[in-house]
């Protein structure tokens, strides 16, 4: 999973630097050319290549952001230590500056799942680095990417690969 994961994100990094889906299908395929754990048939590069064209296709807003960084390692000086963070995205959009954080999961989309997110030092830390570095940040956007892979149809869902995307926005205060 973190391997898949990390050819996802240099596939999003692709998207969000304005590249064509070429070069994003590219970047994943160098990074997961061939699957890790036969047995995972979520996770291929086939699979790969369909979460990414569909993501590319379900976010028409993303063309209103305008992307001030993207995967940067943000640092500042707090008591003494250097605080360091990487984040996936940093955009401006009409409600401020987001940071915009890429999770790929197998896990359903539940108040559970959200839930794991308030608190969360992650987020929390991002946020703060992100206010420092821009001077303002309106909190950080999740922009999770669920995947699955069903052996038989589940409740009228056919069997095979399935996905799903969802963001959900939130705040911090200093």
């Amino acid at each position: 999973p973190k391997r898949f994961g990390e050819a996802i994100h240099a596939a999003l990094q692709c998207k969000y630097t304005k590249q064509p889906l070429e070069s994003a299908l590219a970047a994943f395929a160098q990074i997961y050319p061939a699957p890790l754990d036969p047995m995972d048939l979520a996770r291929t590069p086939e699979t790969g290549a369909t979460l990414i064209q569909a993501y590319w296709n379900h976010y028409e807003e993303d063309s209103t952001f305008e992307v001030l960084d993207v995967e940067k390692v943000l640092e500042h000086p707090l008591n003494g230590f250097k605080w360091q963070a990487k984040v996936d995205a940093v955009v401006r959009t009409a409600g401020g500056i987001w940071g915009l954080e890429h999770k790929t999961t197998g896990k359903t989309f539940s108040e559970f799942y959200w839930k794991s997110f308030e608190p969360n030092s992650q987020l929390s830390g991002q946020s703060w680095l992100i206010q420092k570095t821009y001077g303002q940040c309106s909190g950080i956007i999740v922009n999770a990417l669920k995947m699955g892979f069903r052996k038989r149809a589940y409740k009228g869902e056919p069997a095979g690969f399935h996905y799903d995307f969802q963001r959900q926005r939130f705040n911090r205060t200093p």
